[in-house]
């Protein structure tokens, strides 16, 4: 169980800035319930054609007062108030595989020109290494085979909904994913078990969280009023999807298990950059990895498996 969330305002729209911090501060914040292990968080910049992540072993209440957050907030926002839009994602984490010390098994994941963040557990993850043998392992994250699996088909393919079908349709387990890319302009959300909802007026920005009642929350604060305050939370439902347009903020919905409608990539002139700032936790060293399938009892704590498993 994690948390995933993210952020997104049309570069047209006029919103004050000291409103779109509280709204990121506030959905971060809400998220670290479903994990405290690790945490990160990506800014798009338009202007300078950079991906900036901060991430680390730290809850993320701890990551957000940190002087690297900070500074890389306030430059997103800065580009936001040149006219460049805003994009922010971020994942907070309970270790499944892949220790939170090496900075690699953190979210976002980053690999192959993609970020990616996910909730969820991939189980047949060796089986895909071992049938994709043109593909090279790096990490112990079970998420570094959907980037590996997105990029493989994105060369193949110039059909966005058709090369992430393609990757996700060989994916057995559970995942609610949000990726962004280097060289396109859009951004992906899927989900196989309907863990992932959102907020949006569908012409200046969306809101999405891993949980209905941290929407529902959000909407509650006075800092997001300004945004709106009539939108209805969505679901992205089991095996549905959504490919958004950063500049337009253009909304096209997919389904996962189906390749009949046609999306196609929308390149950038120049890729983007992306650039990694750590957040090192100064008081514990402790690995933490918790495997549902040996770690809890079934037949005592089949509520907890559950939760890691399906959410």
């Amino acid at each position: 169980m994690c948390g995933i969330f993210g952020i997104l305002i049309n570069p047209i729209s006029d919103f004050p800035v000291k409103n779109i911090e509280a709204t990121l501060r506030r959905i971060s914040q809400l998220s670290e319930s479903r994990g405290k292990d690790s945490s990160g968080i990506a800014f798009r910049n338009l202007g300078s054609k950079t991906i900036e992540v901060i991430k680390g072993d730290v809850p993320i209440h701890k990551l957000l007062k940190s002087k690297t957050f900070e500074q890389k907030l306030n430059k997103s926002l800065e580009s936001y108030q040149n006219g460049n839009g805003f994009t922010a994602f971020g994942h907070a984490r309970l270790v499944t595989n892949g220790s939170q010390l090496q900075e690699v098994n953190n979210q976002p994941v980053i690999k192959n020109g993609l970020l990616l963040i996910h909730n969820g557990i991939i189980v047949n993850v060796d089986e895909i290494w071992q049938q994709n043998t043109d593909l090279k392992r790096e990490f112990l994250i079970d998420t570094e085979i959907i980037l590996s699996l997105l990029r493989k088909e994105l060369i193949k393919e110039d059909d966005l909904v058709k090369a992430s079908s393609n990757a996700f349709s060989q994916l057995e387990g559970t995942f609610s994913v949000a990726c962004m890319f280097e060289d396109l302009d859009q951004f992906v959300l899927a989900t196989n078990n309907g863990s992932l909802y959102y907020l949006t007026d569908h012409t200046q920005y969306i809101v999405f969280a891993s949980e209905r009642i941290f929407l529902k929350k959000l909407q509650e604060d006075n800092s997001f009023q300004i945004f709106d305050k009539e939108s209805e939370i969505r679901q992205l439902e089991a095996n549905e999807g959504l490919i958004i347009n950063i500049t337009t903020l253009d909304l096209r919905p997919f389904n996962l298990l189906s390749k009949d409608h046609e999306i196609l990539q929308s390149k950038v002139p120049t890729a983007f950059q992306t650039n990694k700032f750590l957040i090192d936790n100064l008081h514990s060293k402790n690995e933490v990895v918790i495997d549902p399938a040996y770690f809890i009892i079934r037949s005592k704590e089949k509520h907890l498996f559950g939760l890691l498993e399906n959410n």
